[in-house]
């Protein structure tokens, strides 16, 4: 999964602290830090919504007949991230054959890309143009 959010969100492996589990620690550019962390199934933590309990994988049910509905991820549990170009964002998930939705905000000029990462988890990347900016 770190490669997924190197890759596509331009954040870079640094280095953590000697735990007794998996932990990745990544650092974005813009000062954002995220820790990804190997789970404990004996504590029943939930996993990532639209994760498949028995493959482990992003389950496919928001997909219907090859079309992305984008509803599925803006009304449910996910990370938001708001970012300078959206374009780049379609374009690295694109390049890489990860589906994503794209939708406006209701009465605003603001734009969002939805798409899920590798464990399910679903994501959202939000683009709102400085006053006065034509889109």
């Amino acid at each position: 999964m770190a490669e997924f959010y190197t890759s596509v969100m331009g954040f870079s492996r640094v280095p953590a602290p000697p735990f007794p589990f998996v932990t990745i620690w990544l650092y974005h550019p813009s000062g954002v830090t995220m820790h990804l962390i190997e789970g404990t199934p004996d504590y029943g933590l939930v996993e990532g919504p639209a994760r498949d309990a028995s493959t482990g994988k992003c389950s496919q049910h928001v997909f219907v007949q090859g079309n992305f509905d984008p509803i599925h991820i803006r009304r449910g549990h996910h990370l938001a991230w708001t970012v300078k170009d959206l374009e780049c964002i379609k374009a690295a998930l694109g390049t890489r054959g990860i589906p994503f939705g794209t939708s406006t905000v209701p009465g605003t000029d603001t734009r969002q890309v939805f798409a899920f990462d590798p464990e399910g988890n679903g994501l959202e990347f939000v683009y709102k143009p400085p006053p006065n900016q034509e889109l």
